[in-house]
């Protein structure tokens, strides 16, 4: 069910990043995916919008992917900790996630 939701709002983004483009080189006639456009349209502006589609839809994908990466690394890990400095001193071990500093939330 995720994938048909998932490539319908593709498909709807990707329309609509095509009307955007249509309609700022003042291309004539509704745009429509995979079908012919209005006659006496340059082929630079049949281009232009189908790629202005393919890249709206590659940019949701792309801030999207980024969200999830941000959301999975929310604290970084204490990668080494070094015996007889401040860190081991304290009791923390490697691998120990930082979340608060002097009882402030770290982001």
């Amino acid at each position: 069910m995720l994938v048909l939701v998932l490539a319908f709002a593709f498909l709807a983004l990707s329309i609509a990043g095509q009307r955007l483009v249509a309609r700022l080189l003042g291309v004539k006639g509704q745009v429509r995916p995979l079908l012919p456009f209005a006659e006496g349209t340059s082929p630079l502006h049949q281009l232009a919008v189908r790629l202005g589609g393919a890249v709206s839809t590659w940019l949701l994908l792309f801030a999207m992917c980024f969200g999830v990466m941000a959301r999975e690394q929310r604290y970084p890990p204490i990668v080494e900790v070094v015996p007889g400095f401040p860190a081991a001193t304290a009791g923390m071990q490697t691998g120990d996630r930082v979340v608060q500093v002097d009882g402030q939330p770290v982001r």
